[in-house]
C-alpha cells in the first residue's frame, strides 16, 4: 500500500503490453505516444527526517511533472517542493528553507529492475499498470535533506557577546569562554 495513495498512478495507456522491454528490442519497439500530467499536494508522513534535519509531519509536499513512455520503460521528470526544518549547526537558532528536489527517474517492470544498468538515474519499478511515485518523493526528499543545516552560509557561530575566540576590549586579549562550554575548563587530567 503506498504513503500517499494520490501519488499511485494507472499508467496503462502508456504501456503497450505486447511490448518487449529487453535492451536487444528497444531500437525495434514503437513506442507508444502520450504522457501523463503529475500535479499533487500530499502532506508529509513522520518519517521524513534524517540527523535533524526534517519535512515536518503534515507539511504540504508538492509533486510536479511528467511521466512518458520511452524504450527502457517509463520516465518521470519533474519536481518535488516542501519546507524543511532543523536547527543551524553553528548557532543552533531554528532553520526553516523551502527545500526544492529536481526528479529524474526511470521506472520498469519489476522484473526488470536488477536487470537495468542505469548509473547516473534511479531505477523503479512498474507493477502491472500502475507506478508508485510515493516512493520516488520519499527517497528524493531524503537525499536533499542537509546532514548538518546551517542557517545562513555567513553565519559565524553563536551569538554576539559570547564568543568563543580572542576579541580584544582595549588592551585586554583574555579569550572570552562560551559560557556553554566553561565547565570543561574545570575538568583535570591525571598525569602520571
Amino acid at each position: 500500500m503506498s504513503t500517499w495513495p494520490e501519488l499511485r498512478i494507472h499508467v496503462a495507456r502508456l504501456l503497450d503490453p505486447r511490448r518487449d522491454f529487453s535492451p536487444a528490442a528497444a531500437e525495434l519497439a514503437d513506442v507508444p505516444q502520450g504522457q501523463i500530467d503529475v500535479d499533487v499536494l500530499v502532506v508529509a508522513t513522520d518519517d521524513l527526517s534524517i540527523t535533524g534535519a526534517q519535512v515536518r509531519p503534515q507539511e504540504p509536499v508538492v509533486v510536479k511533472g511528467t511521466v512518458t513512455a520511452g524504450h527502457d520503460g517509463l520516465a518521470f521528470r519533474g519536481f518535488v517542493v516542501s519546507r524543511l526544518f532543523a536547527e543551524c549547526r553553528r548557532c543552533l537558532d531554528d532553520v526553516e528553507q523551502q527545500i526544492s528536489v529536481a526528479v529524474n527517474v526511470i521506472l520498469v517492470p519489476e522484473e526488470l529492475v536488477e536487470d537495468t544498468d542505469a548509473t547516473e538515474i534511479d531505477v523503479y519499478p512498474i507493477d502491472g499498470d500502475w507506478i508508485d511515485l510515493g516512493a520516488v518523493v520519499r527517497t528524493e526528499l531524503m537525499l536533499a535533506l542537509p546532514p548538518a543545516a546551517v542557517c545562513d552560509g555567513e553565519c559565524g557561530g553563536p551569538a554576539a557577546g559570547i564568543a568563543t575566540g580572542p576579541e580584544a576590549d582595549d588592551d585586554d586579549e583574555t579569550p572570552r569562554i562560551d559560557p556553554r562550554w566553561a565547565k570543561l575548563s574545570e575538568v583535570t587530567f591525571e598525569t602520571e
